[in-house]
């Protein structure tokens, strides 16, 4: 296993095993990666939540607040903890 391989596979192992649910997406908003956790929270496997819009799962009257968290993140902009 090379370096590469290795550090994938240690961060993969420590995002899998995270007890919270935890999502990674793409620019547009789109489910790139899913933890264990996340699929227990949403009740969907990360074969039905890959893909999709993070949107999906979020209530309607909380995407603009989250569109505005995220242009924050994107710009580089700290985020308290909410």
């Amino acid at each position: 296993m090379n370096h590469l391989q290795h550090s994938f596979f240690t961060l993969t192992a420590i995002f899998d095993s995270l007890e919270h649910a935890v999502l990674s997406h793409d620019e547009d908003h789109n489910i790139l990666q899913v933890n264990p956790a996340a699929e227990e929270v949403f009740g969907y496997s990360a074969d039905e939540l890959i893909g999709k819009s993070i949107f999906d799962l979020l209530p309607k009257d909380c995407h603009n607040q989250q569109r505005e968290l995220f242009l924050l993140i994107m710009n580089g902009s700290g985020v308290a903890h909410l």
